[in-house]
């Protein structure tokens, strides 16, 4: 007798996977063979698991040896290792500009920072003279003048004597000379005009020559065609006064301003 495809239906995953009995396995074959739906849905479970099992085949077939896998991994480690590398030499290279740099910038600073800046005192003086040039601030006092230059400088300039025997004081300015604001006192003496520039720790003369004015050492520069500088340092304080050449005429000025501008017991 045939069985009821209703029955057989729920044998017939067991019996495409040959996981029946013997008699249910008869009853289910015999059925199909009579029955084309039955048939048809076997014949379609069995295409399907098929395909399942040619797919898993590719699938483990797609994976590379334990041995390549392997290999890979020490490859990759390899090159993590040399960009590890080649990322800290770069960060110690960068390190190590920045920080050459920033002792470049300290060693200048340290060095150049208290250098009078003749060259820039010369040429505000040449163009003072080129061009007529009067003081911001006029006055023939010596005592106003310094006190203005106390406050413009914000330094604690001592109470100078800044008056020259046979000149008169024009005024004062406060103008910039290369990295320094420096303070400058223009006057007008028997040979022209003539400026004392106060420079607050531009102390160091060591680009101008060493020369002596009756027996005080100031230092010089005199490689200017028209004029020059004679330089000298009070505490934390560089002066340099600036005429027109030759500076040998100009010597009783220097030592007035010289004198002026120390201190009792300095």
């Amino acid at each position: 007798m045939v069985r009821p495809c209703t029955e057989v239906q729920e044998h017939l995953a067991a019996y495409v996977d040959n996981q029946t009995d013997d008699a249910a396995h008869a009853m289910v074959a015999a059925h199909i063979d009579e029955c084309p739906r039955c048939r048809l849905d076997v014949d379609e479970q069995v295409s399907l698991k098929g395909q399942l099992q040619s797919l898993a085949r590719r699938e483990a077939k797609s994976y590379p040896a334990h041995r390549i896998w392997a290999n890979a991994a020490r490859e990759w480690d390899r090159r993590d290792g040399i960009r590890l590398r080649r990322n800290q030499a770069r960060f110690a290279f960068a390190v190590a500009c920045m920080l050459l740099m920033l002792f470049g910038a300290v060693w200048a600073r340290l060095t150049a920072v208290h250098d009078f800046p003749a060259e820039a005192v010369l040429r505000d003086f040449k163009n003072v003279r080129s061009k007529h040039v009067m003081p911001a601030y006029r006055t023939a006092d010596a005592d106003v003048a310094a006190r203005y230059l106390r406050d413009q400088l914000h330094v604690n300039l001592p109470p100078l004597n800044l008056a020259l025997s046979r000149s008169r004081l024009l005024g004062a300015d406060v103008i910039p000379a290369g990295a320094f604001t420096c303070g400058r006192l223009l006057y007008l003496t028997q040979r022209g005009l003539v400026g004392i520039y106060i420079v607050p720790n531009g102390t160091l003369f060591n680009r101008l020559n060493s020369g002596n004015v009756e027996g005080i050492t100031l230092a010089v520069e005199n490689t200017s065609k028209d004029i020059g500088l004679y330089g000298w340092r009070v505490g934390r304080i560089g002066y340099g006064l600036v005429a027109v050449k030759p500076l040998d005429a100009v010597h009783s000025e220097v030592l007035d301003a010289e004198r002026n501008t120390r201190l009792p017991g300095q």
